[in-house]
C-alpha cells in the first residue's frame, strides 16, 4: 500500500480556499467538516507522490448518503 485509502468529498469551497465536505482517513472515524486545500496540496505520499485529484468525479448522491454509507461501513473505501 502506498498511501492510507483516505477520501474528501469537498462540496463547497471558500474565498479563503477553507473547503466543506466530507473526510474519511480511512481509519474508521469519518465525518463531515472544514478543511484547507492548502493542507491536501502539502501531503507528500512515499515516492513523493501527492494526493490524487479527481476532477471529473460526480457524485450520485447528497453528501449525507456518503457520510451515512460510511459510518455504516465503518470507511468509504469499503462502500
Amino acid at each position: 500500500m502506498v498511501g492510507a485509502p483516505a477520501t474528501w468529498l469537498a462540496t463547497e469551497m471558500d474565498a479563503d480556499d477553507i473547503l466543506f465536505g466530507f473526510v474519511d482517513l480511512g481509519f474508521g472515524s469519518s465525518k463531515l467538516g472544514s478543511f484547507a486545500l492548502a493542507e491536501l496540496e502539502s501531503i507528500r505520499l512515499p515516492f513523493g507522490l501527492g494526493i490524487e485529484r479527481a476532477i471529473l468525479f460526480e457524485g450520485e448522491y447528497p453528501l449525507s448518503v456518503y457520510a451515512e454509507a460510511a459510518r455504516c461501513a465503518g470507511s468509504l473505501v469499503l462502500v
